[in-house]
């Protein structure tokens, strides 16, 4: 039987109990005695105490640990934490000839993400490109230049003699990953006691492409290409799921130094309805009552729920994608359409193929009248 913990009420009432059996013989304490303010007050101590035996004791299992003990419960089973990474770029800085710019520059974007200078530099001319690194590591930190008539502006933290304040960055500022969450941790962990490692079978394939930095969710394809083959599709952490070819080779890297000597790997990208690197655009056309933004918004994010974890090449469900849109309040719907990739499909079980890979990228919705 299990234990279960008193409260607060109950413990405050044993106490007092306690009290009038060995002191009054049984007689009931006054309502304003001394006694049964000092029986609150131990009660409250004695319940803190239970709640922090309680922490304590989900802190020693990985369904439940948080924090430094699940990092620690990982390190245990061999499973590390990935660790998030800086963004770099290189910054132009414009000022007057001469001018120093020290080592460790902080500036920063209107959003109060800081970056700093990797070196030294005198500048020679009016303009000089630096390195720099966010101090901070996460995603938050990157940023895309789409052109060079649009820059990311940053700004000096503080002033600096001969350098003008506005600092522009006209290539992108990539390379920054968030440190790997408690949830994304807790799933390696658990995979790994739950399928332990077996030289080489599929579920060690899976284990070690999420290993690697910046993977957020992969799956094995033995024999995909043929006897003594094994493929790993994996995405990237991040909004956009594609992995770089960056990635796909760390992958690449990382399993063929702990993978079987007789078998040939191959890291792969997610791909569209098309073949293409990357993801299936998937839209829905429906209607639905009561015509409400709440119930909108809650579709949505069901049925995003619904397809992040779907696995490349499986099946899209039109029963699940139904279950999706009624948990979300609705008591009326009809689905008038249903595109991947811009290609109209019939509203049924769709056949992902290949290693096609859906994300939602948008609902239009109207009442039903």
């Amino acid at each position: 039987m299990s234990f279960k913990r008193p409260s607060l009420i109950e413990i405050t009432k044993r106490i007092e109990k306690d009290i009038e059996s060995r002191l009054f013989g049984g007689t009931a304490l006054l309502r304003r005695a001394v006694l049964r303010v000092l029986a609150r007050v131990f009660a409250g101590a004695i319940h803190t105490s239970y709640g922090f035996i309680n922490s304590v004791v989900e802190q020693l299992f990985v369904a439940t640990a948080t924090d430094t003990w699940l990092d620690r419960l990982g390190l245990l089973w061999g499973v590390n934490k990935k660790a998030g990474s800086f963004a770099t770029g290189t910054a132009t800085f414009n000022g007057n000839i001469g001018s120093v710019i020290p080592i460790e520059t902080k500036i920063q974007n209107d959003g109060g993400i800081e970056y700093a200078t990797l070196t030294e530099e005198i500048l020679a001319t009016t303009s000089i490109n630096i390195e720099i690194q966010a101090i901070e590591s996460g995603e938050d930190a990157n940023y895309k230049v789409d052109s060079v008539a649009n820059p990311l502006v940053l700004s000096l933290v503080s002033p600096l003699a001969g350098i003008d304040n506005e600092i522009n960055v006209y290539d992108s500022v990539t390379g920054g990953q968030t440190v790997e969450n408690d949830e994304d941790y807790r799933k390696r962990i658990l995979q790994h006691i739950q399928f332990p490692p077996m030289g080489g079978n599929k579920a060690d394939y899976i284990e070690w492409g999420l290993s690697v930095d910046g993977v957020s969710q992969a799956w094995c394809y033995p024999l995909a290409n043929g006897p003594g083959t094994v493929t790993v599709v994996v995405t990237a952490q991040g909004a956009d799921p594609t992995p770089s070819p960056t990635l796909l080779t760390d992958v690449n890297t990382k399993i063929n130094e702990v993978k079987p000597i007789t078998s040939t790997i191959s890291a792969v990208s997610i791909t569209d309805s098309n073949g293409n690197n990357g993801f299936a655009k998937v839209k829905y056309v429906m209607k639905i009552t009561p015509y409400d933004t709440q119930i909108e918004d809650n579709i949505k994010k069901n049925i995003s729920d619904l397809l992040y974890p779907i696995e490349p090449g499986s099946v899209i469900k039109l029963s699940q994608v139904r279950g999706a849109i009624t948990a979300a309040g609705t008591r009326d719907y009809t689905i008038t359409g249903f595109t991947v990739d811009s290609s109209n499909k019939n509203i049924e079980d769709y056949i992902l193929g290949g290693f096609v890979y859906p994300m939602l990228e948008d609902i239009s919705f109207s009442e039903k009248i």
